[in-house]
């Protein structure tokens, strides 16, 4: 049988340092991490309530997400690259534009927390799952009668 090794590329940490780069001076433990499909961003959920989005090209923060009320449970990336999703203990879920870093939707429906989230695979629609025991699935994009996306 045969085995591939691992090595460790990089080293990534929103956590922030004393003065001396020696201690952290705050710990912010990651909860849900996702990647775009194409791979070159990182999103990163931390007990900061904040969604860190990561270059992986260069490993350096792009942006830092705010506006959840609470812990943020799962993140999520649309197939496309252009969404992010983000299920909290808020009750909510939000909508991010990658390219921007702007909230795009705050969606509600949950009772209380908000578990976890999926995308399908052309993007068209998401569902997420919550503590009150229901799914709901939602709709990205609709199409006319055309059936063009709109």
């Amino acid at each position: 049988s045969s085995s591939k090794a691992f090595t460790l590329h990089q080293s990534l940490s929103t956590n922030k340092v004393d003065l001396n780069n020696q201690v952290y001076s705050e710990l912010f433990p990651v909860w849900s991490i996702a990647i775009t499909p194409n791979g070159l961003q990182l999103a990163a959920a931390c007990a900061d309530n904040r969604i860190h989005l990561w270059c992986l090209t260069y490993y350096k923060i792009l942006v830092s997400l705010t506006g959840h009320g609470d812990t943020i449970w799962h993140v999520q990336y649309s197939p496309d690259n252009r969404f992010l999703a983000s299920a909290s203990a808020d009750g909510t879920i939000r909508l991010w534009e990658v390219d921007t870093g702007l909230p795009l939707s705050i969606l509600r429906g949950h009772a209380n927390w908000v578990w976890c989230l999926s995308f399908s695979p052309d993007g068209m629609t998401f569902v997420s799952g919550g503590a009150d025991t229901r799914l709901f699935v939602w709709q990205l994009y609709s199409t006319d009668e055309t059936g063009q996306t709109v």
